[in-house]
């Protein structure tokens, strides 16, 4: 699941309602209202029990952006009334099915790029840790073939590889490829600590255990304000520090939920003196993760240094790094895999009702997919990927075809 969009559209809940409400209050009829509020949308039982819920708790204590902001503060929402709880659970299955459908047009299948690229992009990748996996969104068994068909065909062209997630399986099946890893891990505010928030980030305890097996996997923290980054440099397990700023989630959302945003500290900026002769940035190559070169070139190419605010504290790298491992010891990876993992992983998808819709129809279907995926993880070898993913994308795409061909008669009818 996308977390920044899930984010989003948790923010998007609370406006939707508080627009509901403002739209009766000023008189407009319940009729009015509701068709305001679908804009569009299919008139279907959930959202009429949305609407109806949201109007018929007008004038009583309801949910707030504070009681949205982590699992904890959710919880704690939820353990306050049957009403607090069923509000809860709706915000999050709205922020979930809406999150879902946003992937449905941003899935592309593999089809060997790597095999089809020139040289000098292979070479240009390696020069900065290579290439990125699930930055914008995160890994799911459904894409375990295709992900051991990218690294297979990375490995042959000499490739690096930094991956980001929160998905343990991922790490279990794929560490051992050498590629970079970057855990994330999200926390929040408790007393004068910061506890462990496990719907946005991965469990703190495992994720250090797979930190401890493997040099290659690290974890970074996702802060939210500034006691979250001076508790995160004082943690020798964190390796790398995200202070929050804008990418994707908008700034209603991160005010609603009391996020500061960092975005005008993260990237070294012009200093005086600065010209076009100059770098624009301090890139991983140039610091090779050490602080006393990462200053220097700053001091050489006139620019400020990013969260300039900490850069006296011992760690404060982990603000400027971009994974554990400096660039220079990140190697090319290799196709190792874990298929007791895999095959773990692709049982647990199966048991769970299978990937969501936008990539393969109803869950009994890709139940049937997941299945027969692992099935042929069961006898597989590092040699034999390439006929089984082409086979999951046929499928994929059929499914895909049928899904929106009985869109397609809905919206006819």
């Amino acid at each position: 699941m996308d977390r920044k969009a899930h984010r989003e559209f948790l923010g998007s809940y609370l406006q939707q309602r508080d627009d509901v409400v403002k739209n009766i209050e000023s008189g407009m009829s319940r009729e009015e209202a509701y068709q305001k509020f679908l804009d569009g949308r299919k008139d279907t039982a959930p959202m009429k029990k949305r609407f109806d819920m949201w109007v018929n708790n007008m004038g009583k204590e309801t949910i707030s952006p504070a009681d949205l902001a982590s699992r904890a503060s959710m919880e704690k929402a939820a353990a306050k009334s049957a009403s607090f709880k069923a509000q809860v659970n709706d915000a999050l299955k709205y922020a979930q099915s809406a999150s879902w459908a946003k992937k449905r047009i941003t899935y592309t299948a593999y089809d060997n790029h790597i095999l089809k690229w020139k040289q000098s992009r292979i070479d240009n990748l390696n020069s900065n840790y290579g290439l990125r996996m699930y930055s914008f969104s995160d890994f799911s068994p459904a894409f375990i073939l295709e992900n051991m068909q990218m690294i297979t065909d990375a490995a042959v062209r000499g490739l690096k590889v930094l991956a980001y997630t929160k998905e343990l399986d991922f790490v279990r099946i794929f560490a051992k490829t050498d590629m970079n890893i970057n855990i994330s891990v999200f926390g929040y505010n408790d007393g004068d600590g910061v506890a462990m928030d496990a719907m946005q980030g991965a469990d703190w305890a495992e994720a250090q255990a797979l930190r401890k097996k493997y040099r290659n996997v690290g974890c970074t923290f996702v802060a939210t304000n500034d006691s979250q980054v001076e508790w995160a440099l004082d943690q020798d397990w964190i390796d790398v520090i995200i202070p929050f700023h804008m990418v994707r989630t908008g700034t209603k959302v991160a005010s609603a939920f009391g996020w500061k945003n960092y975005t005008a500290m993260s990237a070294d900026t012009k200093a005086k003196g600065w010209t076009k002769e100059n770098a624009k940035h301090i890139l991983p190559p140039m610091h090779q993760n050490d602080k006393e070169t990462y200053l220097k070139a700053c001091k050489n190419n006139n620019l400020t240094p990013r969260f300039e605010d900490w850069v006296k504290h011992p760690n404060y790298m982990k603000l400027v790094n971009e994974t554990r491992q400096s660039e220079g010891d990140t190697n090319p990876v290799q196709p190792v895999f874990d298929l007791d993992a895999a095959k773990a992983a692709i049982e647990t998808m199966r048991k769970q009702g299978g990937y969501y819709t936008p990539i393969g129809g109803s869950q009994e279907n890709m139940r049937d997919i997941a299945e027969e995926i692992g099935k042929k993880i069961e006898g597989n070898t590092q040699h034999s990927l390439k006929g089984q993913t082409d086979v999951f994308h046929e499928e994929v795409e059929e499914l895909n075809k049928k899904h929106g061909d009985i869109a397609q008669q809905k919206k006819d009818a």
